[in-house]
């Protein structure tokens, strides 16, 4: 099964001449990049995901995940743990990776505050390994209907982020804010306020509004405004084992390729709930 997007898993069906890292009728992921230079500084510190030879998989005339074959670097044609469902496995190829690799990155864990704004396909994922994790996980959205929902992703804490009150009772109280929307310039202000001395706002989820905060705040309170953007190979294959030990799955809806035009209008009417996956037939079948 994979997704109608970038992001899918399948089957090897053959290899190039030279390949040992996998091998023909293993299960695997492909995710938001399909090669990387290999060579230079950042490659050769393990962050991949910011080469600047890095090529996206939907790139340069590539269809991405949505076909039947994906021709890619075996790099990053990444093993799916046995037993673990394909259909749960296409959308961590991005939603899961980009969300879990900052968490790898910075040890995320016990006696770590951290909070996830936007209950979405990214959001209710980063609520579940999180908890995992074992840190104390708050959730940030602006629908107070989606608080039960939260806690059963993990959600330790519910925060409607319209509400002024709820807001000023988390001034200073976490360690890391993993933004998964976008926010308003005041959506902004108000997370960041939410960080505690040397907290870290982790920026996910696309916005055309800007951010503001005072050098004095930035300095003062040690406080780190960062982008985050994918994962790197490594941190994206500990994703994948991760979310098999610790039963983590994407809530989603299946779909045939025959429906897909209804997926998309699903997508565009923003009602799927979390990740929908579109399932191609068999290769072979054809």
């Amino acid at each position: 099964g994979i997704n109608a997007e970038y992001m899918g898993v399948g089957i090897v069906r053959t290899l190039g001449s030279g390949v040992s890292t996998v091998k023909v009728g293993d299960r695997v992921g492909v995710g938001i990049y399909r090669k990387s230079c290999g060579s230079c500084a950042k490659c050769c510190r393990g962050q991949d995901n910011r080469c600047a030879g890095a090529v996206l998989t939907f790139t340069l005339g590539n269809s991405g995940a949505f076909g039947y074959y994906v021709n890619i670097d075996a790099k990053y044609a990444l093993p799916v743990p046995d037993g673990y469902p394909l259909e749960y496995a296409g959308p961590l190829m991005c939603a899961g990776a980009t969300v879990f690799s900052p968490m790898e990155e910075y040890s995320m864990g016990q006696g770590d505050h951290v909070g996830v704004v936007g209950i979405g396909g990214l959001g209710h994922l980063a609520l579940q390994f999180l908890k995992a994790r074992g840190c104390t996980v708050y959730a940030f959205s602006g629908s107070p209907s989606k608080e039960e929902e939260a806690r059963g992703f993990g959600a330790h804490h519910f925060v409607n982020s319209k509400d002024e009150e709820q807001m000023k009772a988390v001034k200073g109280k976490l360690d890391y804010a993993i933004v998964t929307a976008g926010l308003s310039k005041e959506g902004y202000s108000g997370m960041i306020s939410s960080l505690g001395k040397g907290g870290r706002m982790l920026v996910i989820g696309f916005s055309t509004s800007g951010i503001e905060i005072s050098p004095i705040e930035l300095v003062m309170m040690s406080k780190v405004i960062e982008g985050s953007a994918g994962s790197n190979n490594g941190n994206a294959r500990k994703m994948l084992q991760f979310a098999a030990l610790n039963n983590v799955k994407p809530q989603i809806e299946v779909f045939s390729l025959a429906q897909v035009n209804e997926v998309f209008s699903k997508v565009t009417e923003g009602s799927v709930r979390y990740r929908g996956v579109l399932k191609f037939p068999a290769a072979d079948s054809l």
